[in-house]
């Protein structure tokens, strides 16, 4: 049989049939009978396959991004048959499988400005291009930081 697998960002809509079909991410299966509980792997590098100029174009996957991943699957074509058997829209709708993928990237962070506002309080504006945790710390003399300890320190 076949396995197909679409990634739609979660809480979007089920993807019909055919759009898990059309996004061509899928995975050839044979049953062994001496080992019935084998499983297949199907990999998924994009969630969208665009009806464009583009046909071979993925929208990728973002970092750090929820999404929940549907699958059909039908058996082989069996001699004489004119049609292979599938797994109802009912089953893909309710087989779900929820993923988060990884986001091992740093944030890009960028100093913007910086203004006192009393004697003791201090503005200072940042651009971070992800979410982020920004700390800050100040002190009157430099502390001399290294990349060792300036985590415990700060």
């Amino acid at each position: 049989g076949t396995a197909w697998c679409q990634a739609v960002r979660k809480g979007f809509n089920v993807p019909t049939v055919l759009e898990i079909l059309d996004t061509n991410f899928f995975s050839t299966y044979t049953y062994n009978p001496a080992s019935p509980t084998d499983t297949t792997t199907v990999t998924l590098t994009g969630y969208d396959r665009p009806k464009n100029a583009y046909p071979n174009y993925v929208t990728p996957l973002y970092l750090g991004t929820d999404y929940d991943v549907y699958c059909y699957a039908d058996d082989d074509l069996c001699q004489g048959c004119k049609v292979t058997n599938g797994v109802s829209a009912g089953h893909v709708a309710n087989a779900t499988i929820f993923v988060r993928t990884t986001d091992d990237t740093r944030p890009h962070m960028r100093y913007i400005f910086a203004e006192s506002i009393a004697k003791d309080q201090i503005i200072i504006t940042l651009q971070v291009d992800e979410g982020a945790k920004v700390w800050c710390a100040g002190w009157i003399t430099d502390p001399g930081l290294t990349a060792a300890d300036y985590e415990t320190k700060i």
